[in-house]
């Protein structure tokens, strides 16, 4: 055939800009609904408390959980991670935990094992023990594990997370109930560039009233409080604990028991 007759194949391009198009519109409703991004993305029905608590993510820039013990914390800060990192381009994260150990066996494994769920985290981040990395921009776009040691002075506490800034950024700080008195404050200092979105989420169960859980709780100035129990008479108590073996705590120990406002009803003690 002459030249000027023969066809070109059809342009791949606009199917493929329609597929981004797509993709683009499926991001932006997991970035307006983590809710719906552990449901879709994870594979995961929240309990009524982790919603309220995603919700409340989704909306605040801070946010504080008060739990008692087991209710699925470790789960629900992993899933505030991901759906972080993986709804805001060039995100970056940094969890912290009271130290190294109780941050690898506990956010850290939960990262990992959300990841395993989720085709979508494990094409597009790459895990490791320190730190996940976006396969495309593991430069600029991550989740870094970060510790410091507990008898540091208020500096060197401080120094954690002293000039971490991004546009698009999120600290979680894990298991803050007994956390040296530096850290939070450094932190909050995220805060102090207005572009982008920016995130500070911190969890902890309430045994202490000299740390800083105790300090925000009691006075929640800025802050979202998230309440966490296992009080079996709350309908929206974690089901996660035996709602038969905390309501044979409460009849054997009585409801201002120390041991049972922290384990069970996850309030702080007089003292």
């Amino acid at each position: 055939p002459k030249p000027n007759s023969i066809k070109a194949p059809p342009s791949a391009a606009p199917f493929e800009e329609a597929k981004k198009a797509k993709a683009r519109a499926v991001f932006a409703l997991w970035r307006d609904d983590p809710v719906r991004f552990v449901r879709e993305v994870l594979k995961a029905e929240p309990d009524a408390w982790q919603i309220d608590a995603l919700e409340a993510v989704a909306r605040n820039p801070k946010v504080a959980m008060s739990a008692c013990k087991g209710p699925g914390k470790s789960a629900m800060l992993a899933w505030v991670v991901w759906w972080f990192v993986a709804t805001h381009v060039n995100a970056q994260v940094i969890a912290v935990s009271i130290t190294s150990d109780n941050l690898k066996d506990g956010l850290w494994k939960e990262l990992a094992y959300w990841q395993s769920r989720s085709p979508v985290l494990l094409e597009s981040f790459e895990w490791g023990a320190e730190r996940i990395k976006s396969r495309v921009y593991p430069a600029t776009w991550w989740v870094s594990a970060r510790t410091f040691a507990k008898d540091a002075d208020p500096s060197a506490q401080a120094s954690t997370l002293a000039g971490f800034h991004a546009p698009d950024c999120l600290i979680v700080l894990d298991e803050i109930g007994d956390y040296p008195s530096g850290v939070l404050p450094a932190a909050e200092a995220i805060f102090a560039n207005a572009d982008g979105t920016k995130r500070l989420v911190v969890a902890g169960n309430p045994t202490s009233t000299l740390g800083p859980l105790y300090a925000i709780v009691s006075n929640p100035r800025g802050w979202h409080v998230a309440r966490i129990t296992g009080d079996p008479d709350d309908p929206k108590r974690s089901p996660r604990i035996s709602k038969q073996w905390a309501q044979a705590e409460i009849d054997k120990w009585g409801r201002d028991n120390p041991w049972v406002k922290v384990n069970i009803l996850g309030e702080f003690p007089p003292a």
